[in-house]
């Protein structure tokens, strides 16, 4: 749809309550939503009719699948990972991933990722094709014929691999500005063939509507200048505060400044910035776990996940009590020699004679530690994780 903007488009439709507005993000959505409140004939929106795509892709793009959902593309990626550790043992591939780089294959993730969508295509072609099979033909049939089983046995389905039309459900989808999405190729022709989808692209800068940018000696600069137009224009043009957004392309390095050149001026400001799961400690946790199997529990891993008080820990006086006695006992890392593994761990304790509480707290934690590193399933893994939570976490001090 062009020559439309996002105003005319809520204006006309907001009333009817079969059309849903597909925004990228839901910040988006949320902003928009208040926004059609004032822009159209309804004194109220629901706001189930302002999605956010990732929202839309997994509720309501289904396609003749309508038992399963759209694969996301991190589970996308989290089977290529689990596929290259699986030939690294077993060495089905050897022209996507030639035999001698088997074991430290994980740089050809983001390739074979993008190979997925496309192999229905491939397969189809090849199906046709009167050429002999390769290595690699060979290859793509069976990365094809596994990530398929793996799509079936989670109830998930591949867009690309869809065939259009998309089965009407009595709704009327508006996705604005589908070319900033980094995985919309994968969805564009199924959705652009359905009756019931509109596209609103990004709508073309004309060379006079072109904006002016402005030049700065320094960042300070920058920020003050930027502090003392938003006072401006809320002074001079009666802009609400809430009405107005600044995008920041390095938040980490800039948000205190910001803050700080804002308040000096006076202007609220609310932060929206997102920040990977492991910047948090409890988001850190699975790391810092795996970090301790593989290091065989030493002394440096231990003490990273012990210290982590991000994590609700029931006894935190034997976490600081195992990391004391590491310290005093030189418990540095584990090690094997002519054959025999070596827990200098408990080599410690049996030699210290006592600490029985404080070795069964070890024995336990390892235990726990070493059985979720070694889950082989998303089921297995949310087993023993629960199992290690309930012997180690006070879930209770935790918010609701």
């Amino acid at each position: 749809m062009k020559g439309k903007t996002v105003e005319d488009i809520l204006r006309e439709h907001v009333a009817d309550n079969k059309c849903v507005f597909v925004f990228p993000t839901q910040t988006a959505c949320e902003l928009w939503a208040d926004k059609a409140i004032s822009i159209g004939s309804t004194k109220a929106v629901s706001t189930q009719r302002f999605i956010a795509w990732d929202e839309f892709k997994s509720t309501s793009v289904r396609g003749v699948t309508q038992d399963k959902s759209a694969i996301p593309a991190t589970l996308r990626k989290i089977f290529v990972h689990m596929l290259i550790e699986r030939n690294a043992k077993e060495h089905f591939f050897s022209n996507l991933i030639p035999t001698e780089y088997a074991d430290s294959a994980s740089n050809f993730a983001a390739w074979i990722s993008s190979l997925l969508p496309s192999l229905a295509q491939w397969k189809k072609r090849s199906g046709k094709s009167t050429l002999e099979e390769d290595e690699e033909d060979k290859d793509l049939d069976k990365l094809y014929s596994l990530y398929k089983e793996f799509l079936d046995q989670r109830k998930l389905f591949e867009p690309a691999w869809e065939m259009p039309p998309l089965r009407d459900d009595g709704n009327k989808y508006f996705i604005f500005f589908p070319e900033i999405l980094m995985d919309w190729s994968e969805y564009k022709e199924i959705l652009e063939s359905g009756s019931n989808i509109e596209i609103i692209e990004v709508p073309k800068i004309e060379e006079e509507e072109k904006p002016i940018c402005h030049f700065f000696a320094n960042s300070r600069e920058e920020l003050r200048n930027m502090a003392i137009y938003l006072r401006k224009i809320h002074q001079e043009k009666n802009i609400p505060w809430n009405k107005i957004a600044i995008s920041v392309p390095d938040m980490e390095t800039y948000e205190p400044y910001i803050e700080r050149e804002l308040s000096l001026y006076m202007i609220p400001c609310v932060l929206r910035n997102g920040k990977p799961l492991t910047q948090s400690g409890a988001g850190n946790f699975f790391l810092q776990a795996a970090e301790c199997a593989q290091s065989n529990f030493s002394f440096e891993s231990l003490k990273t996940l012990l210290l982590n008080n991000e994590l609700p820990w029931k006894e935190k006086d034997l976490n600081e009590q195992l990391i004391v006695f590491g310290q005093e006992n030189n418990c540095l890392c584990s090690y094997e020699y002519k054959g025999k593994k070596t827990d200098v761990w408990e080599e410690a304790f049996k030699m210290s004679g006592k600490e029985e509480r404080l070795f069964n707290f070890y024995k336990k934690l390892k235990q726990d530690i070493t059985n979720l590193s070694n889950a082989t399933s998303f089921k297995n893994i949310r087993t023993q994780y629960f199992i290690l939570r309930n012997d180690f976490f006070d879930m209770s001090v935790c918010p609701v």
